[in-house]
């Protein structure tokens, strides 16, 4: 079965344009999201030609594949290849994602206020959670522009912006600049109810 994923993650790298042609990847329930550099580089007919692929298009400026409740395995393994393309051609992917979760993190702080309008901040699954002094200082259209967000969600009394699974990266990279101690523990408790929302997002 394994050999099964890595032969479908390479046909999809394949048809995506290569590692190099991929800026940013992550799955959500059921399908690949990717930010390509070059957009016209996709082969839709290679993705058609993949008994595994049930979907794939272009939206909002991701390349969307459905693949099913496996996708999480065929992630890992594409990641996996990924690193290997890297390694081989001595490319540090982790410091460019690093850097992107950075230029991320601080286009977030910017438009939730800024610094002095957040109280705190925790993350669940897929979520960052900010307590914020006035909620209408946030830009909601702004933030939901921002390559790697999903969206925006006011319940709880939190603001949260859906990240997807490298929440915790971006997480990281927010709390410095709020000069906030990241030793609390993750909020967990409504994953599900964040788990549905994403179902939304499909």
């Amino acid at each position: 079965m394994n050999s099964n994923y890595q032969e479908v993650a390479k046909k999809i790298l394949v048809a995506v344009g290569g590692a190099e042609n991929i800026d940013e990847v992550f799955n959500c329930i059921a399908r690949l999201r990717f930010y390509l550099k070059d957009s016209n580089k996709i082969n839709y007919q290679e993705l058609e030609l993949i008994p595994e692929v049930s979907e794939s298009k272009f939206e909002d400026g991701q390349l969307q594949i459905l693949l099913g409740q496996d996708v999480e395995k065929y992630y890992q393994v594409l990641i996996n290849l990924m690193k290997q393309t890297d390694a081989n051609r001595g490319v540090k992917k982790m410091s460019k994602a690093d850097e992107k979760n950075k230029k991320l993190a601080e286009q977030i702080v910017k438009l939730v206020g800024g610094k002095d309008n957040v109280i705190s901040l925790v993350h669940c699954v897929t979520r960052l959670r900010f307590k914020l002094k006035d909620e209408k200082k946030a830009n909601d259209d702004a933030i939901k522009q921002l390559k790697g967000v999903m969206g925006v969600a006011h319940a709880g009394g939190q603001y949260q912006v859906i990240i997807g699974n490298n929440v915790a990266d971006v997480y990281d990279q927010v709390m410095p600049l709020l000069g906030l101690s990241s030793e609390e523990e993750v909020t967990t408790d409504d994953e599900k109810d964040g788990n549905i929302f994403s179902r939304l997002l499909l």
